[in-house]
């Protein structure tokens, strides 16, 4: 009598798939770990705190939005901003049900188009993005600390970044370096300790927006007349570029959810805690925005503006004074360092990812014999932004601006990952979920190409810099090929 061949979920079918390039050591929720598998054990609440922690941080600095001259106009930037974003995590929802890796986007790439472009990916996100990402965090935190502990760097260097502005302080350089060794270190113990620090950290990323809320709340019932100058629409402050330039830091203020990805791996249940806390974390995010935006536009008149130190600690010192102002400061660079937290927890997992598939040093795979962590891929998301800080006086408008254009190429490649899927998974059924979940990835695909056609014709040698860095890749891939088959330590 002939048995039926057994079910198998969308996730086991493409990693059973005898297709080579497939190949990828993940592990089921109820596996035991391996030499080479991350033990999984965290849940809901713990991908709903480093949700929070790791995208709640750049509406409390940034002024851009302040830009556009008026709350109503700052509200329909603000959804369409939101509208992409939500497609962009609808996306990442269902990648992260088909693939439940460590690798994030770097494996999802890797499964849909081959090892030369997940590699590729991984090689900017090591050499040139993670890297731009943790030096502007771990110097927004050192210069917001560095006017406390040494109140005369406020004649020397501006005490939070500003447009233009190159960091050449060395104090303030080496308490980034500080800051960044000390969250290293953090990370090298279990995936359950760095998430209880990550949920004290959002609980204090809540109180920090309830507080700016409560704030404005009031100051706007004192002061009626700055909520009316601010809500008439008024687009003649804002050019094309700027609309483009607010619409953009709004979108890298919510960038993030792509980093979440890479813990599913270590997630019990990944289809149900992941894209839980995931999806009910980018709502509490959006909603932590919306309300922040209000506040803003009811405190800061014209005149005040894009003026001071950031955004939120303007609104602090209007509205409660400047010894609340001094104190919120030290808050801020709290949630920059917890944004910087989240971002090496989640480096070191795609890191290990890489090495796992031999695509880079295997001892970078190693993992704590106790802990399960994968400290060595840890210890190098750390160690290369060290470098850079030290030898190097970057501008933060150069760190962005290289940062942003590469960006767009990948977020492409993760929108016709997701379809190539589903166009691979033929003998599925197209309900209605997956043909929105396509649209929103068609919406995500050309955003991108808009994004990367403006920022071609803005800035058209940074674009084509980044460019260049990204085919870099392919001669390292060859070179990495090479040694894997002669050497012993890939």
């Amino acid at each position: 009598m002939a048995t039926s061949a057994p079910h198998l979920s969308e996730s086991t079918w493409l990693l059973r798939s005898p297709t080579k390039d497939l190949g990828s050591e993940l592990l089921e929720f109820n596996e035991t770990p391996g030499p080479r598998k991350l033990r999984a054990s965290l849940g809901f609440w713990d991908v709903y705190s480093l949700t929070i922690t790791i995208l709640l941080n750049g509406i409390f600095i940034s002024h851009e939005i302040m830009q556009v001259g008026s709350l109503l106009s700052a509200l329909i930037l603000f959804a369409v901003a939101s509208f992409v974003t939500l497609c962009c995590v609808a996306v990442y929802l269902e990648l992260s049900t088909f693939l439940p890796s460590a690798g994030g986007d770097y494996e999802y790439i890797r499964v849909a188009f081959g090892n030369m472009p997940g590699f590729t990916y991984a090689w900017m996100m090591y050499i040139f993005l993670q890297t731009c990402t943790t030096c502007m965090q771990a110097l927004t935190f050192s210069t917001h600390i560095s006017c406390k502990l040494w109140p005369d760097l406020k004649h020397e260097e501006a005490c939070v970044p500003v447009e233009g502005q190159t960091i050449n302080s060395i104090k303030i350089k080496a308490l980034a370096i500080i800051g960044i060794l000390c969250i290293v270190w953090l990370n090298c113990c279990s995936a359950r300790t760095v998430s209880r620090v990550a949920r004290c950290f959002a609980a204090m990323k809540g109180a920090m927006v309830a507080f700016v809320f409560a704030l404005s709340v009031r100051y706007a019932v004192q002061h009626g007349q700055i909520i009316r100058e601010n809500i008439r629409p008024d687009w003649s402050r804002a050019s094309v570029q700027q609309v483009n330039s607010i619409v953009t830091s709004l979108l890298w203020s919510v960038n993030g959810f792509n980093s979440v990805v890479c813990l599913s791996e270590e997630v019990v249940n990944p289809r149900k805690n992941v894209r839980g806390g995931l999806f009910y974390g980018m709502l509490t995010i959006l909603l932590a925005y919306l309300a922040l935006v209000v506040s803003y536009f009811c405190v800061l008149s014209p005149a005040d503006q894009g003026n001071g130190r950031g955004v939120a600690a303007d609104v602090v010192r209007l509205a409660a004074g400047p010894r609340y102002e001094s104190v919120f400061t030290v808050f801020i660079a709290l949630s920059t360092l917890a944004c910087l937290n989240g971002g090496i927890a989640t480096g070191g997992r795609w890191l290990f990812a890489v090495a796992r598939n031999r695509q880079m040093p295997s001892f970078i795979a190693l993992l704590g014999k106790k802990t399960s962590a994968p400290y060595a891929a840890v210890i190098m998301q750390g160690i290369w932004p060290a470098i850079c800080l030290l030898f190097t006086g970057p501008s933060f408008d150069d760190l962005l601006a290289l940062f942003g254009q590469s960006s767009w190429y990948f977020y492409a490649m993760i929108a016709c990952s997701y379809l190539k899927f589903q166009w691979t998974l033929h003998s599925q059924i197209w309900t209605r979920k997956r043909i929105l979940t396509s649209g929103c990835a068609l919406v995500v695909f050309t955003s991108s190409l808009v994004m990367m056609s403006i920022s071609f014709y803005e800035k058209p040698l940074v674009t084509i810099l980044s460019l260049c860095f990204v085919l870099s890749s392919i001669p390292a891939y060859h070179l990495g090929e090479y040694l894997k088959y002669r050497t012993s330590w890939v």
